[in-house]
């Protein structure tokens, strides 16, 4: 599976991502999930960790946060996909992806994109309040709205 997480609404985003992730280890733990920076990535190191066997799990995770901030790797995109092991899934999270490059429409047809978008006014004040019920709580909707 190859997934990624692509939004300027940090806070949603993030959430998701670290549900996924925290799934992934519930099942597989610790050991079996790689996280980078794509700002202090190589190829060389990326491929090594795709391509590698698992290491006392039948599945590894390699989480990659700014993938495509990195031009050598969004460039390197097919053969990375391509050489990616079967026991292996891998996450990129993203602020953004800039639409006007071919990397980012190769990077849509590769790659499953779970997009979290800032939230509008109303689509807001409903998080407010749903996130106060997650929590135990209770918001009226005008109150959401004060916030």
């Amino acid at each position: 599976m190859i997934v990624a997480f692509v939004g300027d609404n940090t806070q949603i985003r993030d959430v998701s991502a670290n549900e996924f992730i925290n799934g992934f280890i519930n099942i597989h733990g610790n050991i079996a999930v790689d996280k980078f920076r794509a700002d202090e990535l190589e190829l060389p190191q990326l491929m090594d960790a795709i391509t590698t066997a698992p290491f006392l799990t039948p599945k590894r995770l390699v989480v990659v946060r700014g993938f495509t901030s990195n031009k050598t790797l969004s460039e390197s995109l097919q053969k990375i996909i391509n050489s990616i092991a079967d026991t292996t899934d891998l996450v990129f999270i993203e602020d953004r992806l800039d639409t006007r490059t071919k990397v980012t429409a190769e990077f849509k047809k590769l790659v499953e994109v779970r997009e979290f978008a800032q939230l509008d006014s109303d689509a807001l004040f409903n998080w407010i309040i749903s996130e106060a019920e997650k929590n135990g709580g209770n918001i009226s909707y005008t109150s959401a709205v004060y916030l």
